[in-house]
């Protein structure tokens, strides 16, 4: 659909990791009324449609980790009607299944205020020009590659085509704007410990430009001797010729998204490989034999059974020898192509979260009993070169640097997201500016609030010693929580503090570790 200049421009000030679902439902919109052309007056009656909430409101409602956490907890505090029945689970259910009636965010994070680009970049500018004073080891790169060969149904992050021209533009910029902030105290301060390269298909690259842009990494940034450098990649990018040069600049670690073995569910999401193809590429990985490999298997998909999935883990466990796997339950994003697809009946319905309750409890029974090392929730290890680093530091509030059209980062007590549209990101880092278009700041116990989360992610929970490091006694503030979620059989309190979480706690995990975020929030601003 085709866009007038001054429509492009109001998208524009959309934020990097909202936009393309929130240019859906406008489109969306055109179509309704009627155009097959969105001009100024249909962006502003979108705005002025969904609930009458004004631009800053309308697109905090597509980040569910942030905004709707945020407007939850502000409205919480202003109308003071909540108690603290209201965080416990269903009782006299099976918790496995029916403990929350739904998960109530892909990632726990703590409440805090969107910036708007001006703000976010005063803060970049602020924090930027500090040493890092993150703890020891702490520290990661994200780089974003926006780009695709082709675009998935269950993706949120696709942003643009493949094509060769941009790429080789992007690849140029990207390198400049790591080089623009080597020497910033935030970046040249202390060791980074990993890197992540991720998309979009970072994987499409052709070697002569991963070749460039690894070469720029190593050249500027202060990597830590055991850094960990993962590429994220799909099946059909895992070629004789690229992995090579992978591997020959520095790649410690691939991540490869096949989500199932299964043919027919797989292409009908979009992705283009067969069973046949993805096992041959997995051998060539091995072959080389140059760094852990780690695939994603998702559950939850649409026309997935608990047959299919099963037989998912038997190829993973008997016809593989990958060192790790992320078992990651479905997320449809709201705007999106699969959320559509499945509306109009081009596509099965999906498991419902009772029956992705049963995905997940198998594939943890399959993993554990064949040796399987668990390093978080989702996330299983085959062996010790396996450590699964920028995942572990991302989800427990570590320093992550952001580089690239779209990406997105932390420091200290800011989120950051990065230019998402393709000309402003080149023409801001041409002019030697930090492309930095909107962010996020957290509160003061904001710490706490992650170190929490990160330990629940790791089920390394112990609330005495967390508590102890904060200077807060969180054990007896969630006590009478924590005893309701021990009640109905989703946790078990031991006498030092330690939390174990059982199967159904695990599955529910993410749930619980939001609840104790919000109940804390909440807590301290006076409502309960």
């Amino acid at each position: 659909m085709k866009w007038t200049l001054e429509a492009e421009d109001m998208l524009k000030k959309v934020p990097p990791f909202v936009r393309f679902a929130v240019k859906n439902r406008i489109e969306e919109l055109a179509q309704e009324l009627g155009q097959d052309i969105v001009t100024r007056e249909i962006v502003q009656e979108a705005y002025q449609r969904f609930k009458g909430k004004g631009a800053k409101e309308y697109l905090d409602e597509y980040n569910p980790n942030l905004g709707q956490l945020n407007r939850k907890t502000s409205r919480l505090h202003r109308e003071k009607k909540v108690k603290l029945e209201d965080f416990f689970a269903r009782e006299g259910v099976d918790p496995l299944r029916y403990a929350f009636p739904k998960k109530e965010a892909v990632h726990a994070f703590p409440p805090g205020e969107s910036l708007s680009e001006e703000e976010a970049l005063k803060a970049w500018t602020e924090v930027s020009q500090e040493e890092d004073s993150s703890p020891p080891g702490y520290r990661t790169v994200y780089v974003h590659f926006p780009f695709c060969i082709s675009r998935c149904l269950f993706c949120g992050f696709y942003m643009y085509a493949y094509s060769e021209e941009k790429v080789i533009k992007y690849i140029d910029a990207l390198i400049k704007e790591i080089k623009q902030c080597k020497d910033l105290p935030v970046v040249s301060s202390r060791p980074i410990q990993a890197i992540y390269l991720g998309g979009g298909s970072p994987s499409a690259l052709p070697p002569h430009l991963i070749e460039k842009l690894l070469d720029s990494l190593r050249r500027y940034l202060p990597l830590a001797n055991d850094v960990e450098i993962t590429m994220e990649t799909r099946v059909i990018d895992i070629t004789p010729d690229k992995v090579s040069a992978w591997f020959s600049n520095g790649v410690t670690r691939v991540s490869v998204g096949v989500q199932s073995f299964e043919t027919e569910i797989r292409q009908r999401m979009g992705r283009k490989a067969s069973r046949k193809e993805i096992l041959e590429a997995l051998e060539l990985l091995a072959y080389h034999d140059k760094a852990p490999v780690i695939i994603d298997l998702i559950y939850g998909l649409p026309g997935q059974t608990l047959e299919t999935w099963e037989k998912d883990l038997h190829t993973l466990i008997e016809e593989t020898n990958v060192q790790g796997v992320d078992v990651y339950q479905l997320n449809i994003y709201r705007g999106g192509l699969l959320a559509k697809a499945i509306k109009e009946g081009k596509v099965p319905a999906p498991a419902d979260i009772p029956q992705q309750a049963e995905m997940f409890a198998l594939a943890r029974e399959k993993l554990l009993s064949h040796g399987f090392k668990r390093l978080s929730v989702c996330h299983f290890a085959r062996d010790t070169r396996e450590r699964n680093i920028y995942n572990r530091l991302a989800k427990a509030g570590a320093t992550c640097i952001p580089f690239g059209c779209g990406a997105g980062g932390r420091i200290k007590c800011y989120s950051f997201f990065q230019e998402g549209d393709f000309s402003r990101y080149i023409e801001k880092v041409n002019q030697n500016h930090k492309p930095i278009a909107a962010g996020f700041k957290f509160g003061e116990k904001a710490e706490l609030l992650w170190a929490l989360a990160g330990q629940i992610d790791e089920l390394n929970l112990n609330l005495r010693v967390l508590g102890r490091k904060y200077g807060e006694d969180i054990e007896s503030l969630f006590k009478p929580l924590l005893k309701q979620w021990e009640k109905v059989g989703l946790i078990k309190l031991l006498p030092d503090g330690r939390v174990i979480f059982t199967p159904a706690g695990e599955f529910w995990s993410t749930t619980l570790a939001q609840r104790l975020i919000d109940y804390y929030q909440l807590i301290k601003g006076g409502v309960i």
